[in-house]
Order: C-alpha cells, then structure tokens, then sequence
C-alpha cells in the first residue's frame, strides 16, 4: 500500500458527522434539536454513528431547517433507508458472502417495510409539493425554501412496486431465492426510462448482452474473474436535486450485490462525494461491508475491512488542520444563520472531504434567492480568513453556478479518479493487467482518467459502459478503448440494474 496512506481505525472523517442515538430524538423534535447542538459542540474524533440508531444520517446541518414538517419527511426517509439496508442484508449469499447462515423472516420485514415507504410517499405527495415536484419548505427564519423530491418520489415509487412483487410471491410461499429470481424487474422499470420504455428494452438488450461478455471473460476460472470500477451517481444511482437524501433504493442494492458477487473479482464504487457525513456509506443501501468496496474523494479514501483508509499524497498536516477547522466554522455558519440553513439541502450540502469542502449554493432549478447565495459565499470567505488570514493553506474555487469548493493547497501532481483505480487494485493484491478484464462504469468526462487508467495497464481486455452522456463524451470513450464492441452505452441506470438482475437470475 501506498506510503501517503492513513488508517483511521473508527472509520470516520477528520470532522465527524453528529448522530443521536435515542428514541426521543425521533418524537420530540424540540429535544433531538437540542441534542444535535450539544453534539455539535463537541469537537471529537470519536464514532458516534450506529447503523442501528432510529434516524441514520442526521446532521448538524440539516436541523437548521427547523419547520416540523420538513424534519419529519427528512426522518422518514432516513428510517426508509435503514429498512432498505436491512433488506439487501436478508440474504447472506447475495450480501455478505457467507454460506449456512439462517435467513430472518423475509416475508414479516417486507410486510412491515412497505406501509413505512407508502407513508413517506404519502408525505412527499402531500399538499406541500406541487404537480411538478417542487417542495415548499422553511428555514429557521421562516421563509419558504423550495427542494426537488422527483428522485425521492421516483425511488421510492420503484422499491414499493418491487417490495409488494417480492412480498406477493413470498406469501404465496415461494422461498427467498426463489423470490428473486422470479421477480421481472425489467417490468418495474421500463415505465421510469427518460425517453420511452422501447428504448428501455433496445439498451437492456445491448446492455444485457455487453454485461454477459464481461462476465464470461473469466472462462469459468474463479481466479480470473473480472474486475468492476463505477462511478456511482449518474452511473449506478439516479442523480438527486439534494445529496443528502440521495438514497440508493433497494432494487439496486440487490442487483448490484447479486451481479458483484457473482461474476466479479473486485467490485468497487469510486465517488467524488466523501465517504460520510452524510456520503456514501450513509446514503448506499449495501451492506457497508459487503461484496462492494466504497470509497470517497475520487478515491483517496477507501472503507476497507471496516476501517477507513485515506490516501493523502501531497497534503501537510497544516492543510488537514485548516481544514478541520474550516468544516467547523460552517457547521456554526449554519447553525447560527437561519437564512442559511437551508444550503444543507442544496445540491451537494456541505461535504468535507479529503482535500476540500465542497459547498452547494444554488440548486438546478435556481431555487435559492440570488442575493441569499451571494451572502452565503461572502461568508463563507469570511470563516475561511478566520481559519487561514494569509491564504497560505486554503484556495476558494467557484467552480460552477451550484457549487463552490474550499480547497486545500497540496504539492504535486492533480489527483484524479486514476489515482483511485491504482490504490484500491493495489490494496486488494491485484493487478490491471491481462488476462483478467477490466470494466469502467462512468456517466461522465471526471471518470475517463479511470478509462485511461485501465487502458495503460490492459488495452485489450478493457471495457466501458457509460449512462446518459453527450455524443462528445460517447466519442471520447469510443476513442479511448479503441473497440465499439467493448463499449456500451445506455439512458439511465436502472437499465444497468436491470441486465445485472436477468444475467444473476440465469445462474
């Protein structure tokens, strides 16, 4: 493993994520509100987060938008995302790779887990939404706060349609394995295609066939089974107005762990958002140590046999440091400015990783006031020069219309996704390199240095599927792999999930 790497034995960020733990906290939203703060008020290292706690992935930041109903739909979806981890852990041979295990009542959780998404459904469907989607809430101040539920409603449209499939043949006494393989998720999804469901069924086709190569490439030998890389949003996941309710749903859970455990030999999601606090180990619907590896920051940190590893090549411990502190200074802007709390819930939120905080200031739809967002960046360069007055350590990126980033000033060459690929193929003892054959899975131009990673080490046995891209970025990949038959392309992921399940049902 590489000499700039740190293991973090509780597994979490520099500047942890605050989660309660009490019941009450869920009931009594005055009394979770005061718990939050007096967790924020603590500055500690220490795991505080439990994947068994009654609400999952709430942060500091979040409870700054204090309207009652917001806090509930907010908490309801968190409670459905546990239920989703719950279901993709029922199987131990799809999930954890373990044989002889005893299977927990399948058929009492899905009952029990399907009016729970029906009632955040309800609430996300309620008078406070409008026909186009569009969620009216309010800050702390009380002034209207507008959010884009399509992704949440449409997830959770598409895992009621496959819970009641899977609990229908489950009360009819079909066994689990069973279950799973008769369900036709194709059915479920084709209706959700953003263009139309024959094209749904034209890119299953290809993709399904695209996806059988890849995975009999092994020949039958366990040892060369393939090596799977993919980028997560937009390529396995919906994209989502808001990151931190940008929940895996349970149908791709399940197709994902099924297909990886299978047919790969390392399968691992690589991420530009970070690991927690919210990211993806609190947002995925996989067990978080299961057949998928994780990792955050364009892979420069990995959550690896339950410990977090972090690669940090050309960042002193001053830039660490700062940017600790930076994390700090805006979990208190939020907390301390009403007007402000509502950029929780603005595209990216506030997402410390490695090297940076990416901060989201404006949504898709421009719902956050102008003049609002401008005040926002303006404090926010104002926390930074408390943290760093000689702006030695920390550079401010604008680097688009919904986002800045506080980036920390590092030596050496740019780190990509490239990078990511090396270190996890390196961690786990293997090699790019033929004969095995290696898959790229990526949705955009930040994930062709993963492209060009596999290529340099493997041109022959590399293969790419991307989601939804441009006829540019199409020709890009073309380009890259040299061979139209080792590239593939499709509309949107459940596509993907949907040939990853009929190639697991064939076996």
């Amino acid at each position: 493993m590489s000499d700039h790497c740190h293991v973090d034995g509780a597994g979490i960020d520099h500047a942890c994520s605050f989660h309660v733990k009490n019941e009450e906290t869920i009931n009594n939203a005055k009394r979770r509100e005061k718990t939050i703060n007096a967790f924020a008020r603590v500055r500690t290292r220490q795991e505080l987060w439990s994947r068994r706690a009654p609400c999952t992935c709430e942060t500091p930041y979040q409870h700054s938008l204090a309207a009652a109903d917001g806090e509930r739909s907010r908490v309801r979806i968190r409670d459905g995302s546990r239920r989703r981890r719950d279901l993709a852990e029922w199987n131990p041979r799809i999930c954890r790779g373990v044989q002889g295990d005893a299977l927990p009542d399948a058929e009492c959780e899905t009952k029990d887990s399907i009016p729970l998404l029906e009632a955040c459904l309800e609430r996300l469907r309620d008078k406070n939404t409008s026909s186009d989607l569009q969620r009216t809430m309010r800050t702390a101040s009380n002034e209207p706060f507008v959010v884009n539920v399509k992704d949440e409603i449409s997830g959770l449209e598409k895992d009621l349609a496959y819970l009641r499939a899977f609990h229908g043949l489950l009360i009819n006494g079909t066994t689990f394995d069973a279950a799973l393989k008769s369900i036709e998720l194709v059915q479920v999804l084709r209706p959700f295609h953003p263009k139309s469901e024959e094209m749904f069924d034209e890119e299953f086709a290809e993709c399904r066939s695209f996806l059988k190569k890849f995975a009999e490439t092994s020949k039958g030998d366990p040892e060369l089974k393939p090596i799977l890389v993919t980028d997560w949003d937009g390529t396995m996941k919906d994209y989502c107005s808001q990151y931190a309710t940008n929940l895996q749903p349970i149908y791709s859970a399940i197709s994902l762990a099924r297909f990886a455990g299978e047919f790969t030999r390392l399968a691992a999601v690589l991420t530009a958002g970070p690991l927690r606090g919210p990211g993806i180990l609190d947002l995925t619907s996989l067990p978080i140590n299961g057949p998928l590896v994780f990792s955050g920051s364009w892979g420069r940190e990995w959550w690896l046999h339950g410990k977090r590893v972090v690669h940090n090549d050309g960042i002193s411990e001053e830039g660490f440091d700062a940017l600790e502190r930076m994390n700090d200074q805006m979990r208190a802007l939020l907390d301390e400015h009403p007007d402000f709390g509502q950029f929780a819930l603005v595209g990216s939120g506030v997402q410390r990783k490695v090297d940076r905080l990416t901060l989201g200031v404006q949504t898709v739809c421009a719902h956050v006031n102008p003049d609002v967002s401008k005040s926002y960046m303006e404090a926010i360069r104002e926390r930074m020069h408390r943290v760093d007055p000689n702006k030695k350590v920390l550079h401010f990126d604008a680097s688009t219309e919904l986002e800045v980033e506080v980036v920390v000033r590092s030596e050496g060459g740019l780190w990509n996704k490239a990078n990511g690929v090396a270190r996890i193929v390196e961690a786990a003892g293997l090699s790019l390199g033929p004969p095995r054959t290696i898959l790229i899975c990526g949705d955009t131009s930040s994930d062709l240095p993963m492209v060009r990673q596999a290529i340099a080490s493997n041109a022959e046995n590399s293969m790419a599927l991307f989601v939804g891209c441009s006829e540019t970025l199409k020709q890009s990949v073309r380009d890259l792999v040299g061979d139209d038959a080792r590239c593939c392309f499709v509309g949107c992921p459940d596509v993907i999930h949907a040939a990853m399940t009929t190639l697991s049902n064939s076996l």
